[in-house]
């Protein structure tokens, strides 16, 4: 059976890891093998730019931002893949839709917006 794919979004500090934490530690008490995972991932080549990007050691223009976001989560995507496989839920701490939300906040062109919409998506990919 493929596991369900819980997605958790929100501003920053706004108590998804919270939500996360809680939603897994109760459907494990349930007898569900849950698995969590976090976006961005910065074991990546991506996620490594992004934490540079958010430490202030690097300048991107928002649409190079933006394909980094997106990038963090084709690397991750066998992993993703691999979790939903082998579990009951997984539950993601951020996911394309905050990558959408922030692109456009920082100047992404709302028209292009279906440029933002994960390819992930049409590979059988939540």
């Amino acid at each position: 059976m493929t596991g369900r794919f819980i997605v958790i979004e929100g501003i920053d500090q706004s108590g998804k890891e919270t939500q996360s934490r809680l939603l897994a530690r109760q459907l494990k008490w349930d007898g569900h093998k849950t698995e969590k995972l976090s976006y961005p991932i910065y074991n990546s080549f991506s996620g490594r730019e992004i934490a540079a990007f958010l430490d202030g050691k690097r300048s991107y223009p928002h649409q190079v931002l933006h394909m980094l976001y997106s990038m963090n989560r084709w690397e991750s995507l066998d992993k993703l893949r691999e979790l939903l496989r082998d579990s009951d839920y997984l539950i993601v701490d951020r996911y394309y839709p905050s990558n959408l939300a922030y692109g456009i906040a920082r100047g992404l062109d709302e028209r292009r917006k279906r440029y933002a919409i994960p390819a992930e998506s049409k590979k059988g990919v939540p």
